[in-house]
Parts: C-alpha cells; sequence; structure tokens
C-alpha cells in the first residue's frame, strides 16, 4: 500500500474531469445555453458560493447531489 501523495496533475486532472462530466450533466438537465452563467453565478444552496469554485476545490458532492435531486424531481433549479 502506497502513501504517495497526489501530484499537482494528478488533482488538476481530476478536478477538470469533474468539471467536464458535471457540464455536461448540467447541459443535459436545463439546456447548454445556461450551465456557464450558472456556474459562475453565487448560490446559496452552496453558502453564497459560485459552484465552478466548488468543482476547482474538488468539492463536488454538493453538485452532484443537487443534479440528482433536479433528476428525480425533488427539486427545480
Amino acid at each position: 500500500m502506497s502513501n504517495k501523495t497526489p501530484s499537482v496533475n494528478d488533482m488538476v486532472s481530476k478536478n477538470l474531469s469533474y468539471e467536464i462530466g458535471i457540464r455536461v450533466r448540467l447541459g443535459e438537465l436545463f439546456g447548454e445555453t445556461k450551465v456557464e452563467t450558472w456556474l459562475h453565478t453565487p448560490n446559496a444552496a452552496f453558502n453564497n458560493r459560485q459552484p465552478i469554485d466548488l468543482i476547482r476545490e474538488g468539492n463536488v458532492d454538493p453538485l452532484y447531489e443537487m443534479m440528482y435531486r433536479v433528476d428525480s424531481g425533488e427539486s427545480s433549479w
């Protein structure tokens, strides 16, 4: 078992992968034209933070939860 610390490249690659996946899913849920604005608008559901900041920090669980709720009809955007 290795205790190797992830490299900066590994972390950037992982966060970029999250961002691409989230952008694609948001486009499916809300329409591609709304994604960019939504990602860069402070959101009360995320303590008035911009969703893009959460993605760049690797804190994507709140975004996945929100997308699940919208997709399942539990919540609206």
